[in-house]
């Protein structure tokens, strides 16, 4: 389990070569930001998409697909937590009930499906930004791109990290000290 201090949340803005997330996503950002420095050249210089009146419609395409992205990561996101959240009170239940000797654990099931369905949705909805964006930002869509996956990849990793809290992960629940507090606790009853 990773320790936070929450009063130091100001150094984790500058240390993004430390970020789990940062440093799993660089390299797609890095491609994303080359394609769309590729479309914003050939949209600007040749295809000359200003002109089109169609091409300006794009961008609205993006606005309603952005909302109904950020809807699906805030559900996933909160679903990952309620599950590590129902993992902690599990865990936590365990420890007092193995006071009186009654052990009880409910396995939680991971659905993979939702998590495919949402990094496919995350990443076509990235690789077609640049399209939707090149009209209205120009090339200053090229850092702007990579910054959007970094947020919305980021938060559907936070969730797979979380959404099973009975690992070794950095991010799981502690067993390894709530164990002992049950061996502990069971201990002191028995002697």
């Amino acid at each position: 389990m990773i320790n936070y201090n929450p009063k130091e949340w100001f150094a984790f803005v500058f240390h993004l070569h430390k970020a789990d997330t940062f440093r799993k996503l660089w390299q797609i950002m890095a491609a994303i930001a080359v394609f769309s420095t590729i479309v914003a050249f050939l949209g600007l210089n040749y295809l000359e998409l200003s002109q089109t009146p169609y091409a300006k419609n794009i961008g609205m395409m993006h606005s309603l697909l952005g909302f109904v992205i950020s809807m699906l990561l805030v559900f996933r996101t909160n679903t990952s937590y309620d599950r590590w959240w129902e993992g902690r009170k599990l865990l936590g239940s365990l420890v007092n009930v193995s006071r009186n000797f009654a052990i009880k654990i409910n396995a939680l099931g991971i659905d993979g499906e939702d998590s495919a369905f949402i990094k496919k949705f995350v990443f076509f909805y990235v690789i077609t930004l640049p399209f939707g964006l090149v009209l209205s930002l120009g090339y200053y869509m090229v850092p702007i791109i990579p910054f959007i996956l970094y947020v919305l990849a980021s938060l559907e990793l936070i969730a797979e990290q979380i959404e099973n809290p009975f690992g070794l992960d950095a991010n799981d629940l502690p067993l390894d000290d709530i164990c002992t507090n049950i061996k502990r606790y069971t201990a002191e009853i028995l002697l």
